[in-house]
């Protein structure tokens, strides 16, 4: 009976790969990742739609649209900056001492709370985290590292 078995298996477990099924839970989509050494915000919850993002402190500068959507219009954030272990996203530039921010870790030096999916239920740590964020990321800094802008 072993035999039988063991001989069923392989062509079962081929058959399951070539069409598809599996006996474990389907995985998760994963989402898209935000580049090495940038922070990214995107148009849409949990890292979906147009993007904007940014490698150095300063505006977010770079987007997936000539529009430039992400860049008003923002509603998950993440932050993986190479050197730099922690990011600020703003509502002003950084310079204004008045301005408003929330803080991600990175994921490649801290690899823990680097991406938020939903900003307008509170976003990341620090002195604003609590507030809806939705919408009003414009402005990033990279802190806690040497070589940080």
């Amino acid at each position: 009976m072993k035999v039988f078995r063991k001989w069923l298996a392989a062509p079962l477990a081929t058959l399951m790969l070539l069409s598809g099924l599996s006996f474990a839970a389907p995985a998760a989509q994963a989402a898209p990742s935000c580049a090495s050494g940038w922070a990214c915000v995107w148009q849409s919850y949990s890292y979906t739609g147009q993007w904007a993002a940014n490698d150095r402190d300063g505006a977010l500068r770079i987007t997936s649209d000539k529009a430039g959507v992400a860049k008003t219009k923002s509603n998950s954030a993440w932050a993986n900056g190479k050197v730099c272990s922690s990011t600020y996203f703003r509502d002003r530039q950084p310079k204004d001492k008045n301005g408003n921010y929330f803080t991600l870790n990175s994921q490649q030096v801290v690899n823990s709370n680097y991406r938020d999916p939903n900003l307008s239920n509170g976003a990341g740590t620090g002195k604003d985290s609590g507030q809806n964020w939705q919408n009003r990321v414009r402005y990033v800094v990279f802190d806690g590292g040497p070589n940080c802008w």
